[in-house]
């Protein structure tokens, strides 16, 4: 994941993000459907795993069942440091409903998913954000490596025909 350029422009506004491909979403967000929470929780639990003593924290099963604002906030932090290294979630009812929508995501997120912010009506809409960031990640680091593997293409063809000529 070295090499990547901060999404973040020195400003710490968002910068005009490449045409990166946006994940499948779904039309609404069904609060009452336990089992695609369920999914979203598995995933989310699954990914975090796949980093090991990576992750800057304990993450539980729990802690996705009924998140505080700190398990939130590490939760998104991490996930989205994966495309900015330098990233800090200082506000997260202002900064995240921001981020997403630069990003792309198709749903608003209100403030008051955030108070209380593991509440039955207000969380499954943060689990799809989180679920959706995964898939805008893993489709970021996807477009990355096809990118930076032409460069490396073209900067071989171009030191091949330096040296032939």
């Amino acid at each position: 994941m070295s090499g990547r350029g901060s999404l973040m422009a020195p400003t710490g506004t968002l910068r005009q993000l490449p045409n990166i491909p946006r994940p499948a979403t779904v039309s609404t967000i069904d609060t009452r459907n336990n089992e695609r929470n369920s999914e979203i929780k598995k995933k989310i639990y699954d990914y975090l795993e796949l980093f090991g003593d990576e992750l800057p924290f304990q993450i539980t099963k729990n802690a996705l069942n009924h998140p505080s604002t700190n398990d939130f906030k590490n939760l998104f932090e991490f996930i989205y440091r994966q495309m900015d290294h330098d990233f800090e979630l200082r506000r997260p009812e202002e900064d995240v409903p921001a981020i997403m929508s630069t990003l792309g995501y198709p749903h608003a997120i209100k403030k008051m998913c955030f108070t209380p912010l593991g509440a039955p009506f207000s969380w499954p809409h943060l689990l799809n954000a989180l679920d959706w960031l995964i898939d805008f990640v893993e489709a970021s680091r996807d477009s990355m490596s096809d990118y930076e593997g032409k460069q490396e293409t073209v900067s071989d063809m171009q030191l091949y025909s330096l040296h032939t000529n």
